[in-house]
C-alpha cells in the first residue's frame, strides 16, 4: 500500500473482509490523506473477470506499474486548461457570495498571482466548489474533521489537511503554511490565495479572499 500511494493513488476500494487499518497506517507514513471506500461486490467482480478470461492489472505483481501509469496519463491530461469547468447545477454547494470568492480565488491563481488555493472548510462544500472550478493550481482543503479530509480526497485537484481552525485569518493561515511547507507541498515564500465561506454574512470574519505567503 505504501509502493501504490507513493506512486498516485488517492483513493483505495476494499471490500469488507478486509480492515482499513494498513490502509490507513501507510497514508499516515507518507504524510497524504487517501480516500477509503468499502464494498462487498470487489471478490464477485475480480473473479468474474478471471473465470471470463479478462485480465485484471489492477491485481497482482504489476499493480504498482499500472497505477504510476494511470498516474502519469492522469497528469499528461490535466496538464492541458479544460475546455470548461465542471457543470455547477449537479454540485449542489454554494452560490452567490461563496461562489463569487471561490471564483476570484481561481481567476488569481490562473493568472499567477497565487501559487495555489488553501480552502478553510469544516464540511468540505468550500473545496468542492473550488474543485468543479477547475483551476490550474493546487486546492489545499484545511478542515479539523478527520472523516470530511478523507471525503475531500475524491474530490479532482484538492489535497486534504487536517488541521486546527480556530484563531484569527493571520494565525490560521500561518499555520496552514507551515504544515505544508514541512510536508513539502508548498514552495518556499509562495503566495497562496486563502478563501474561507459562510452562508451568513452577519458573521464578516468568516467570509474573505486574503492573498497569504505561506
Amino acid at each position: 500500500m505504501r509502493d501504490l500511494i507513493a506512486a498516485g493513488v488517492d483513493v483505495f476500494r476494499l471490500n469488507f473482509s478486509h480492515g482499513t487499518h494498513e490502509a490507513r497506517a501507510a497514508s499516515a507514513e507518507a504524510g497524504r490523506l487517501v480516500a477509503i471506500l468499502q464494498d462487498l461486490s470487489g471478490p464477485k467482480i475480480r473473479t468474474g473477470l478471471l473465470k471470463g478470461g479478462g485480465i485484471d492489472l489492477a491485481v497482482g505483481e504489476y499493480s504498482v506499474a499500472v497505477v504510476r501509469t494511470l498516474d502519469a496519463v492522469i497528469r499528461d491530461a490535466e496538464s492541458h486548461p479544460p475546455a470548461m469547468s465542471a457543470l455547477l447545477s449537479d454540485v449542489h454547494v454554494l452560490s452567490g457570495h461563496g461562489r463569487a470568492l471561490c471564483e476570484a480565488a481561481v481567476t488569481l491563481a490562473d493568472h499567477g498571482v497565487a501559487d495555489g488555493i488553501v480552502a478553510i472548510t469544516h464540511g468540505g462544500k468550500t473545496a468542492r466548489l473550488l474543485s468543479a472550478l477547475r483551476p490550474r493550481a493546487p486546492i489545499f482543503g484545511a478542515t479539523d474533521q478527520h472523516d470530511i479530509a478523507h471525503r475531500l480526497a475524491l474530490s479532482s485537484g484538492v489535497m486534504p489537511v487536517v488541521t486546527d481552525l480556530r484563531g484569527d485569518v493571520e494565525t490560521v493561515a500561518v499555520r496552514i503554511g507551515r504544515q505544508l511547507a514541512e510536508r513539502g507541498q508548498v514552495p518556499a515564500g509562495g503566495v497562496f490565495a486563502v478563501v474561507s465561506i459562510n452562508p451568513d454574512l452577519e458573521k464578516g470574519r468568516t467570509n474573505f479572499l486574503k492573498l497569504q505567503r505561506l
